[in-house]
């Protein structure tokens, strides 16, 4: 028997469609219809079932969740913090953390219940473990992470002070937007596809075409991520007096370098999809690690030279790290026997 599952997102309502028997997973996307959203639902499930080859008659059970609801709510907060306190920095960012708060309640709420609603016995024994195994390099892939969006502005900070620190740190929160967000866009758009052709990878010659549209979105990334930058620098004038103060005008002129700071952190994200298909999560994480090593020691060297040295690092420092991480990824990915390996279940 099938089962399906849907999300339907604010953009996207994303399908999948399990094979109970054989343990195998098919998934499908359209955009959300946001005036009835149970429209792209029946249209997706038709799409993903007729290209399937899978009669309706075998579907066992159709489970669904959305996050419309929960996307909306998160604007309440800063939005009541601005309307109460003025539209600044300090009420939004008050504004996202009472969010934060309110959704770390809901899940200590929540996820009890949900661990003991898990059946006692799963089709296959060995999924509980594959899951687990894959799922526990994430905690440090996200520290990792926060960790290397921080460590700029502490570099900065032990090199010159804190009034140049906060400057830079300033620049990094409003140009980092422009870097997750296109990498988010991108990823909402090819995250199906990759695994889906993934799913039907059977030689190295499928895998490598697969890594060549890594690279593309790879370049999409970096190309977005640069003219957004851009298009904000040039725009950064306007902001002042309206989004933040006078004394801030001095971040201007590091909206571009700070950007590609982020970005620095978010290149990586269409290889890593090679791993996470062969659910080789540990190999994310030494690439991560390996990664972030490069980017701080890049970092150290280029500000004990100069400011500018410093600066034209974090320019450069994308490119670095995504050619580092494909290489990398790709030793994962392709070893020299040219088959493909996967990460160990423990």
């Amino acid at each position: 028997m099938y089962r399906i599952g849907v999300d339907i997102g604010g953009t996207f309502t994303d399908f999948a469609l399990f094979d109970a028997r054989g343990g195998k997973m098919a998934v499908h996307k359209l955009l959300t219809t946001p005036l009835d959203p149970s429209e792209a639902v029946i249209e997706g499930i038709e799409a993903l079932l007729q290209r399937e080859a899978v009669a309706i008659a075998d579907v066992s059970d159709v489970v669904h969740g959305t996050t419309l609801v929960t996307n909306a709510a998160r604007a309440l907060a800063p939005a009541g913090a601005a309307a109460l306190f003025g539209g600044t920095l300090f009420s939004l960012g008050v504004g996202f953390t009472l969010t934060q708060i309110i959704g770390l309640a809901a899940l200590a709420l929540i996820f009890p219940a949900v661990i003991q609603m898990r059946p006692s016995a799963v089709e296959n024994p060995e999924w509980p473990a594959e899951l687990e195994s894959y799922g526990k390099p994430f905690l440090a892939i996200g520290v990792g992470g926060w960790l290397l969006l921080n460590t700029d502005r502490w570099i900065v900070a032990l090199a010159f002070d804190e009034s140049r620190a906060g400057i830079f740190g300033l620049a990094a929160n409003m140009s980092g937007i422009i870097p997750m967000f296109v990498a988010g866009g991108l990823m909402q758009l090819v995250f199906p596809r990759v695994f889906r052709e993934a799913d039907k990878a059977q030689s190295p010659a499928d895998w490598r075409r697969l890594a060549r549209r890594c690279d593309l979105f790879t370049l999409l990334l970096f190309l977005g991520a640069g003219a957004g930058l851009v298009v904000l620098w040039m725009a950064g004038p306007q902001l002042i007096g309206r989004l933040f103060p006078e004394k801030y005008r001095l971040s201007i002129p590091l909206f571009i370098p700070a950007g590609f700071a982020i970005l620095a952190s978010q290149i990586n994200q269409f290889h890593y999809l090679l791993l996470q298909s062969k659910m080789n999560s540990d190999a994310i994480v030494r690439v991560m690690l390996a990664t972030a090593l490069v980017k701080v020691a890049g970092s150290i060297v280029a500000i004990s030279i100069s400011w500018p040295s410093y600066l034209g690092w974090l320019i450069f420092s994308p490119f670095v790290i995504a050619c580092l991480g494909r290489l990398l990824i790709h030793r994962h990915v392709f070893p020299g026997s040219g088959k493909l390996t996967a990460g160990p279940v423990t």
